[in-house]
């Protein structure tokens, strides 16, 4: 599961870094999944452990740093159609990523 993280991590870091160069890197937001995937990849670094009690702590660790990760764009998204009030969303593309997630989390 470490290597599963830190592999993710770095997916996460090479994503944050392609799209900030796509942006023309006028936009730093778009260096957020960077961040996640430092996170995610120190803890699985942290987690290749022979002690069980700190593999289990960096790897819950990093479940924890996923689960946000997978939330804050469905608050966003809320956030977005609540500050809208039924006009058009600002940002539309932005806020569907959003829109998805919650619909798969009410869908189960």
């Amino acid at each position: 599961m470490a290597k599963m993280t830190m592999g993710i991590g770095t997916l996460l870091i090479i994503v944050g870094i392609i799209g900030f160069v796509m942006t023309g890197s006028d936009h730093p937001t778009a260096l957020i999944p960077c961040w996640f995937g430092v996170l995610l990849a120190l803890a699985g670094k942290l987690a290749k452990t022979e002690d069980a009690k700190k593999r289990m702590l960096w790897m819950h660790i990093a479940v924890t740093i996923g689960l946000l990760g997978f939330l804050f764009p469905g608050f966003m998204a809320v956030k977005a159609m609540v500050t809208a009030h039924g006009a058009p969303l600002a940002r539309p593309a932005a806020t569907a990523d959003g829109v998805k997630i919650l619909k798969q989390l009410a869908e189960g």
